[in-house]
This record gives C-alpha cells, structure tokens and sequence, in this order.
C-alpha cells in the first residue's frame, strides 16, 4: 500500500513538473506572484504589519472594535481570516 502511494505520488509530482516545463513565461510569473502574495497574507512579514497590510487591519470596518464587544470580534475575526485563507488556493492562471 505504501509503496502505490508513492508510486501515485511520484506520477503526480512528474507529472506536474512537466506542466510547469510547458508553461509560459505570463504563467510562470502570476504562479509566483500568487504564492508571494498568499505566503504574505498567511504570514505577514513585519513590513506588512506595520503598513497596515493584515487581514485585521483591512477588515477593520466589519470587524468593529475589540473593547467595546470582545468575544463577537474575535468570532468575526476569525471567521474572516478563515475564509480568506481559504479563498486564497482559488487562484488560478488561464
């Protein structure tokens, strides 16, 4: 069973690797520019935090204030950080 799964694992890898040979230069540059930017959504560097940049900070408007109604800006805030990062994997170069 271990030894399908990496065989399986393998083809998909290879395979993929192939499809990146074949992509283009347009494609080449979103897929990096993609990861960069979701990699600095995820984790945002110190830059980022002190430009405002975070998900908190943008969303500030929805997310109310923290000490006037602790517990539901912490549910909003999480709800909403979860569905960005989860929207970010939609991302896709045609």
């Amino acid at each position: 069973m271990f030894v399908l799964l990496l065989f399986v694992v393998g083809v998909s890898v290879s395979s993929s690797l192939v499809g990146l040979m074949v992509m283009d230069s347009e494609g080449i540059l979103f897929s990096l520019a993609y990861i960069l930017v979701s990699a600095c959504i995820v984790c945002p560097p110190t830059e980022f935090i002190n430009a405002g940049l975070t998900v908190q900070n943008m969303l500030s408007p929805v997310l109310g204030s923290e000490q006037m109604d602790f517990i539901h800006y912490h549910i909003r805030r999480t709800t909403s950080t979860m569905l960005i990062h989860a929207v970010l994997p939609i991302g896709e170069w045609k």
